[in-house]
Protein backbone atom coordinates (compact mmCIF):
# COMPACT_ATOMS: atom_id res chain seq x y z
CA UNK A 1 0.00 0.00 0.00
CA UNK A 2 1.11 3.55 -0.57
CA UNK A 3 1.04 6.15 2.18
CA UNK A 4 2.43 9.12 0.27
CA UNK A 5 5.09 10.10 -2.23
CA UNK A 6 8.12 7.86 -1.83
CA UNK A 7 6.64 5.87 1.07
CA UNK A 8 5.38 2.31 0.75
CA UNK A 9 4.30 -0.01 3.53
CA UNK A 10 4.20 -3.80 3.60
CA UNK A 11 6.80 -6.44 2.99
CA UNK A 12 9.63 -6.50 2.23
CA UNK A 13 11.21 -4.35 4.92
CA UNK A 14 14.28 -3.36 2.90
CA UNK A 15 15.03 0.32 3.66
CA UNK A 16 15.02 1.20 -0.05
CA UNK A 17 11.42 -0.02 -0.32
CA UNK A 18 10.24 2.73 2.01
CA UNK A 19 12.91 5.41 1.62
CA UNK A 20 13.31 6.36 -2.05
CA UNK A 21 12.64 9.08 -4.60
CA UNK A 22 9.83 8.61 -7.10
CA UNK A 23 10.35 8.91 -10.86
CA UNK A 24 7.39 10.44 -12.70
CA UNK A 25 5.40 9.62 -15.81
CA UNK A 26 7.97 11.19 -18.14
CA UNK A 27 10.04 8.03 -17.61
CA UNK A 28 7.57 5.96 -19.62
CA UNK A 29 9.04 4.42 -22.79
CA UNK A 30 6.07 5.89 -24.69
CA UNK A 31 7.34 9.39 -23.87
CA UNK A 32 9.48 10.92 -26.62
CA UNK A 33 12.83 12.62 -26.15
CA UNK A 34 11.39 15.67 -24.37
CA UNK A 35 9.27 16.37 -21.30
CA UNK A 36 6.06 18.43 -21.33
CA UNK A 37 8.06 21.68 -21.38
CA UNK A 38 10.13 20.73 -24.42
CA UNK A 39 13.28 19.88 -22.48
CA UNK A 40 15.46 16.83 -22.91
CA UNK A 41 16.21 15.44 -19.45
CA UNK A 42 19.58 14.21 -18.23
CA UNK A 43 19.85 12.86 -14.71
CA UNK A 44 23.52 12.98 -13.85
CA UNK A 45 25.28 13.98 -10.68
CA UNK A 46 27.52 16.54 -12.44
CA UNK A 47 25.00 17.78 -15.02
CA UNK A 48 24.14 21.46 -15.39
CA UNK A 49 21.06 22.89 -17.11
CA UNK A 50 20.87 24.66 -20.44
CA UNK A 51 18.13 26.17 -22.58
CA UNK A 52 16.81 22.88 -23.93
CA UNK A 53 18.16 20.31 -21.50
CA UNK A 54 18.38 19.81 -17.78
CA UNK A 55 17.89 17.42 -14.91
CA UNK A 56 14.31 16.33 -14.36
CA UNK A 57 12.36 17.73 -11.40
CA UNK A 58 12.29 14.31 -9.72
CA UNK A 59 16.08 13.80 -9.91
CA UNK A 60 17.63 13.93 -6.42
CA UNK A 61 21.12 12.66 -7.16
CA UNK A 62 22.55 9.30 -6.27
CA UNK A 63 20.16 7.12 -4.28
CA UNK A 64 17.22 4.76 -4.50
CA UNK A 65 14.40 5.45 -6.98
CA UNK A 66 11.04 3.88 -7.67
CA UNK A 67 9.03 4.12 -10.87
CA UNK A 68 5.43 5.20 -10.29
CA UNK A 69 2.98 6.44 -12.86
CA UNK A 70 5.49 5.51 -15.56
CA UNK A 71 5.29 1.76 -15.53
CA UNK A 72 6.81 -0.21 -12.72
CA UNK A 73 10.33 -0.92 -13.95
CA UNK A 74 13.05 -0.02 -16.42
CA UNK A 75 12.94 -2.03 -19.63
CA UNK A 76 15.27 -5.03 -19.92
CA UNK A 77 16.07 -4.24 -23.53
CA UNK A 78 16.66 -0.91 -25.18
CA UNK A 79 13.50 0.93 -26.20
CA UNK A 80 15.72 2.83 -28.64
CA UNK A 81 17.19 6.28 -28.72
CA UNK A 82 14.95 9.19 -27.69
CA UNK A 83 12.48 7.80 -25.16
CA UNK A 84 11.62 8.53 -21.52
CA UNK A 85 12.08 12.30 -22.03
CA UNK A 86 15.75 11.85 -22.86
CA UNK A 87 17.92 11.15 -25.86
CA UNK A 88 20.15 8.45 -24.39
CA UNK A 89 17.51 6.14 -22.98
CA UNK A 90 18.54 3.97 -20.02
CA UNK A 91 17.70 0.27 -19.83
CA UNK A 92 18.62 -2.71 -17.65
CA UNK A 93 21.16 -5.05 -19.22
CA UNK A 94 20.16 -7.96 -16.99
CA UNK A 95 17.09 -9.18 -15.16
CA UNK A 96 14.95 -7.68 -12.44
CA UNK A 97 14.64 -9.63 -9.18
CA UNK A 98 11.59 -11.87 -8.94
CA UNK A 99 11.30 -12.50 -5.19
CA UNK A 100 10.07 -9.73 -2.83
CA UNK A 101 13.04 -8.37 -0.88
CA UNK A 102 15.60 -9.72 -3.36
CA UNK A 103 18.30 -7.30 -4.56
CA UNK A 104 20.33 -7.90 -7.71
CA UNK A 105 23.34 -6.16 -9.23
CA UNK A 106 22.74 -5.02 -12.81
CA UNK A 107 24.25 -2.85 -15.50
CA UNK A 108 22.25 0.15 -16.71
CA UNK A 109 23.06 0.85 -20.36
CA UNK A 110 22.39 4.07 -22.26
CA UNK A 111 21.43 3.91 -25.94
CA UNK A 112 23.18 6.37 -28.24
CA UNK A 113 21.50 5.73 -31.60
CA UNK A 114 18.70 3.92 -33.42
CA UNK A 115 21.07 1.82 -35.49
CA UNK A 116 21.58 -0.94 -32.88
CA UNK A 117 25.29 -0.18 -32.95
CA UNK A 118 25.58 1.72 -29.66
CA UNK A 119 22.81 0.22 -27.53
CA UNK A 120 25.16 0.22 -24.54
CA UNK A 121 27.15 3.34 -25.41
CA UNK A 122 27.69 4.20 -21.72
CA UNK A 123 26.90 2.10 -18.68
CA UNK A 124 26.82 2.22 -14.90
CA UNK A 125 26.43 -0.41 -12.20
CA UNK A 126 23.23 -0.38 -10.14
CA UNK A 127 21.20 -2.41 -7.69
CA UNK A 128 17.52 -3.27 -8.10
CA UNK A 129 15.33 -4.45 -5.22
CA UNK A 130 11.97 -6.15 -5.68
CA UNK A 131 9.54 -4.16 -3.50
CA UNK A 132 5.78 -4.66 -3.29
Amino acid sequence: TTEGPGTTTGIPNNPECSNHSVLDYYRNVDQGSQDGEGKTLCDHVDFTSGNWWGPSPDWNGTGWYRFKGSGNMMPEKTPGYGHCATRNTGWVNGSHPTTPGQTVDVTICFDWDNANERDCWKSIGAKITHCN
